[in-house]
């Protein structure tokens, strides 16, 4: 079979009227026609189909694992306090500031019995007020910032001297302000923490680019 070129009209995904070429090569060995499709974009550009250059390409997502090891009291917590203050995921969200959230863990040194919650936040609460060991107090520029409530599994220490506690297969959905996204962890009942260093907050997401 004979090697050529030809070019064909195509609209591309966001509906726009585009040119291909598709060259093709002699495969000697299977006696096949391979065809390498290549896009001329907006800018007069040609480029592989499926590489960055193509208009049509996406960047795929990548999962992403933040931890923040916020410092806590060593000592009592009331029920509905905050632990750690606020929390900052950075960069959690990839370039495109967009991505699902996959699951949630949280790690303790010491051994606990008490629930947690999360609230999560797209963009930073600046006019709340989020103080370790203290009552949350939201305001009400705020209220549009938070976009979910994640409640933590029961507290595990079946390995000794320890707690972790999971959420795993959140799906939940998020476009934020920015990569950041915001966290505020609350305890459920009171609790007693035996050092400063004693919780980290593990968010993974599945971004959609970066």
């Amino acid at each position: 079979m004979t090697a050529g070129i030809t070019t064909e009209d195509y609209t591309d995904k966001w509906n726009r009227q585009r040119v291909r070429r598709i060259s093709s090569s002699d495969d000697t060995v299977h006696g096949e026609i391979n065809d390498t499709v290549t896009v001329i974009n907006s800018a007069g550009v040609e480029a592989p189909l499926g590489t960055a250059a193509d208009p049509s390409f996406v960047v795929a997502g990548r999962t992403k694992g933040v931890t923040v090891s916020p410092a806590v009291t060593a000592g009592a917590y009331s029920a509905g306090e905050v632990v750690g203050g606020k929390l900052t995921f950075d960069g959690v969200m990839g370039a495109l500031f967009s991505g699902v959230i996959q699951s949630l863990r949280v790690n303790c040194k010491s051994v606990q019995s008490t629930g947690l919650k999360l609230y999560l936040f797209r963009d930073d609460p600046t006019s709340s007020t989020f103080t370790n060991n203290e009552a949350p107090v939201i305001h009400v520029n705020d209220y549009n910032k938070l976009v979910s409530v994640l409640t933590l599994g029961a507290a595990d220490n079946g390995l000794g001297t320890h707690t972790i506690w999971e959420l795993p297969n959140i799906g939940k959905a998020v476009a934020s302000a920015s990569d950041d996204l915001y966290g505020v962890l609350i305890c459920v009942s009171p609790t007693t923490l035996a050092s400063v260093s004693d919780i980290s907050v593990t968010l993974n997401t599945l971004t959609d680019a970066g």
